[in-house]
């Protein structure tokens, strides 16, 4: 095989890669994977440095691991001795080789973690950033393994070792390699807490420091004598002054490792310091506390991105930390930031955090009530963190309850506005700290009982119960009546519709209205339920309009069956179908036979369509097309039922029995064969029996409360920023902008990826600038803007889905902007 070989030393090392993509094509093939290493090894003297390190690459990937010998000693020993080639391309090859064997299940053994600390200061970045990764490794294969420290008199551990070595590439010329050194501190758990706490030190700790034994001292002492001779230069030099490098067990780089890379001038640096700090501290609660302050001071970084990333970490720190009041100025500073992210995340790390006095927690509320006063359209937020502050610090606010609510012993106050968002979040922020403390209770006044239970029916996720009050006079009806659960309701729906089959038309038709109403009062009243009552309202809501299609007023069945061939029908049918595409896509959570009888009931929206139009249309070939494209859906669907392995139901198992027997599309023989099965069969209804959620975003900025037009030029673009929260949005590639004018005209804008932040993995966050542009207007109109779901990379997207739901599902309520285009100026 290498009398083969070509001269051109590039040829040579594409065969040789062409080799290896081949060995690692055959894991079972042993004999020949043995070849390709013999072949390997044979080039490793090559001049060519791209020849040399295909073949490490090939000895890495190709190399047997269950070997009896010494053939796993000898390779490493090879990959070694190649690591101090002259060429810094093969050496970093070399490195990534014995990651490699590593990562396929090969036992490093020390003599690799000696070469790879003996790397850590080679001329080539690239060589230094494979040694570092090296470090990390070893130092987690062999955390306890007993080395020598940098004075030679004492024995560390390897890991601590390690970590000090990968602290001192924290001062590494190159951006690569402190970002790398400062991501993979994080994961080093089992490091002593000295060498820990020394990372936020730059000057070395007494406890880094080599002691000398008692009678170590005692020997120098007598050695030196009672007075300096003179002979010796600096004999009599105070200790202080002794060289700390000289009597250190830790590298002096290392000192203040985590100070260096969180003030380091690249973001990647401090992105990767940051993240690794809490890592280090959320594992020691000791080492959390001494980090607090460089955490919190990461809050005032120039870069929003290393900001959240402080704010995040600071989160998960929280059980671990109590923020005091100087800290806790520095943290309520950042509200005042324009990045509604950066305010957010502020807001939740204050619920969060532990407050140490009622001091804090008094600071807490008139910043966020300031914040709210500047920032009205947070309101929501400001809220969820005045619950979690009552709710984790009610002992804190207890001795603030007279202030908050202005109570005083001996004089009435008086009744605050209940529109007032202010006194909205007082109240909040008290209710929840009652759970806990209900020695508090007493000072409530009698109209701030009456608010409690009006913010507990309008705000229920917000306002806790509290059994305490249930014995007050004040709204004696409201608060002695049983309230029935709304999941025990829900559930009692639900009994309710799984016998309406029985009833007739009219006492159906009046059961579904009845239960809409039900569901969208629990949609209001329990939030944990809402997305299963509204899909739910949505089904049945699509039934009422099925059977409104299907039946005359009068609800009669049977013989009188009356198909409406008018405008009216073909628009309740077109409803029907825009429906379930709106139940299937924008709810997660539904099971399979679910979702099956969702596109059962399209199939019937689609039967009666089909019937409208066939009747209608005037030609024969306009019939059979028609024909056509019903017996195409049906197919499709068809499909769909046997790749999920799903039973249709009698309609749908009807319709694909006697349809399946026609070998052309008939209009006449089709009409036939459907219209009974129609009148014979009715839509099963749905169970929800898992948790659903559903698909949903909310527009924070523009509120659309502003009665400032935005003038602009006639034919140029006018931004506006746009901030949005979407929730349970698996696929953000399916979201569109959509923009109606009032001229009836709309646009669809596709957001860049760029635009949205991940903020779990179903929740994402979409700031990005809408371009307006319009003809002149004489007067300021409104425009429309809203967040949509576009079905049309989904599976089964016809044509009626795309011609009547427009091929999107509708997620927030549009926000109206007006705007007005001016005619161009004539100078």
């Amino acid at each position: 095989m290498l009398k083969l070989l070509p001269a051109s030393q590039k040829a040579v090392s594409q065969i040789l890669g062409t080799l290896l993509i081949i060995g690692n094509m055959s894991p079972t093939d042993s004999k020949l994977r043995q070849q390709l290493v013999g072949v390997a090894e044979q080039r490793l003297n090559d001049q060519e440095h791209l020849v040399r390190s295909t073949c490490i690459q090939m000895i890495a990937d190709l190399c047997p691991l269950n070997e009896v010998g010494g053939r796993t000693s000898d390779v490493q020993k090879l990959l070694g001795d190649l690591s101090q080639d002259q060429d810094p391309r093969v050496r970093t090859s070399a490195f990534l080789a014995m990651l490699n064997l590593h990562q396929r299940g090969m036992q490093l053994n020390m003599e690799v973690y000696e070469r790879a600390c003996h790397a850590l200061s080679d001329d080539y970045e690239h060589v230094r950033l494979a040694a570092v990764k090296l470090v990390w490794v070893i130092s987690h294969v062999y955390p306890e393994w007993p080395v020598a420290a940098p004075d030679k008199k004492e024995e560390i551990r390897l890991v601590d070792d390690g970590f000090a070595k990968i602290c001192n590439a924290l001062n590494d010329i190159s951006m690569k390699v402190r970002a790398e050194a400062a991501g993979l501190l994080g994961s080093l758990h089992q490091v002593s807490t000295k060498f820990l706490e020394q990372t936020l030190d730059k000057k070395l700790m007494s406890n880094m420091r080599r002691k000398a034994a008692a009678h170590e001292r005692q020997k120098e002492q007598f050695e030196s004598g009672e007075w300096a001779s003179g002979n010796k230069w600096a004999s009599d030099a105070p200790q202080e002054l002794l060289n700390a490098e000289s009597m250190s067990i830790i590298n002096g780089g290392a000192c203040g490792a985590f100070v260096h890379g969180l003030e380091d001038e690249f973001l990647e640096v401090r992105m990767a310091a940051v993240d690794s700090l809490c890592e280090l501290a959320f594992q020691n609660p000791d080492f959390a506390l001494k980090s607090l302050d460089f955490l919190v001071d990461m809050l005032n970084d120039e870069v929003e991105d290393v900001r959240v990333n402080a704010i995040d970490s600071l989160c998960k720190m929280s059980t671990h930390i109590v923020l005091r009041e100087d800290q806790l100025e520095t943290v309520l500073a950042v509200l005042e930031d324009f990045a509604s992210e950066i305010r957010e995340g502020l807001r939740r790390l204050l619920g969060a955090s532990r407050l140490g006095t009622s001091a804090c927690v008094m600071m807490c509320i008139h910043h966020l009530l300031a914040n709210l006063t500047r920032y009205p359209q947070d309101h929501l937020s400001v809220w969820q963190c005045m619950q979690k502050i009552g709710k984790n610090h009610s002992s804190l606010v207890l001795p603030l309850v007279p202030e908050l609510l202005t109570s005083h012993p001996y004089f009435d106050s008086t009744e605050p506005n209940m529109d007032d968002p202010a006194y909205i979040s007082t109240l909040i922020l008290v209710f929840n700290a009652a759970i806990s403390c209900p020695t508090m209770i007493p000072i409530f006044h009698d109209f701030t009982v009456n608010h409690y239970f009006y913010l507990r029916d309008s705000f229920p996720d917000l306002i806790p119960q509290i059994s305490q009050l249930s014995g007050r006079k004040t709204m004696t009806q409201a608060s002695t009546r049983q309230t029935l659960d709304a999941a025990v309701f829900l559930q009692q729906t639900f009994e309710r519709l799984a016998a309406y089959n029985n009833t007739d038309a009219c006492a159906r038709r009046s059961l579904l209205e009845l239960t809409i109403k039900d569901l969208q009062r629990i949609k209001e009243v329990d939030v944990k339920l809402s997305a299963k009552a509204q899909a739910l309202s949505l089904y049945i809501e699509a039934q009422l309009l099925l059977q409104k299609a299907l039946f005359s007023q009068q609800g009669v069945e049977g013989s009188d069956f009356t198909l409406q061939q008018n405008a009216t029908t073909s628009s309740l049918t077109e409803r029907v179908i825009k429906l379930t595409y709106q139940i299937e896509h924008q709810f997660l959570g539904l099971s399979t036979c679910e979702l099956a009888l969702v596109k059962s009931l399209r199939v019937w929206a689609h039967t009666i369509l089909m019937l409208i139009d066939v009747t209608e249309a005037q030609k024969h070939g306009t019939k059979v097309i028609l024909c056509e494209e019903y017996l195409d859906h049906l197919k499709n669907t068809q499909a769909i039922f046997v790749g999920a392995g799903v039973k249709p139901d009698n309609f749908l198992r009807s319709v694909f029995a006697k349809l399946a027997t026609l070998d052309a599309a008939n209009p006449t023989v089709i009409t036939s064969l459907v219209q009974p099965l129609i009148l014979q069969n009715r839509p099963g209804m749905l169970s929800l029996q898992n948790h659903v959620r559903q698909v949903s975003a909310k527009i924070i900025e523009p509120c659309g409360t502003s009665d400032n037009a935005l003038k602009f030029t006639a034919g140029l673009v006018q931004a506006v920023h746009l901030d949005a929260l979407l929730e349970n949005v698996v696929n953000t590639d399916c979201v569109r902008l959509k923009v109606k004018y009032p001229d009836t005209r709309t646009e669809q804008i596709i957001p860049r990826v760029t635009d949205f932040r991940k903020l779990s993995p179903l929740r994402h966050r979409l700031v990005t600038n809408v371009n307006l542009s319009h003809g002149v207007w004489t007067e300021a109109c409104p425009v429309e803007i809203s967040l949509i779901l576009s079905l049309l990379d989904t599976e089964e997207t016809s044509r009626t889905a795309a011609k009547q739901s427009e091929g999107c599902v509708e997620l927030c309520t549009p926000v109206k902007i007006l705007i007005s285009p001016t005619a161009t100026r004539k100078t």
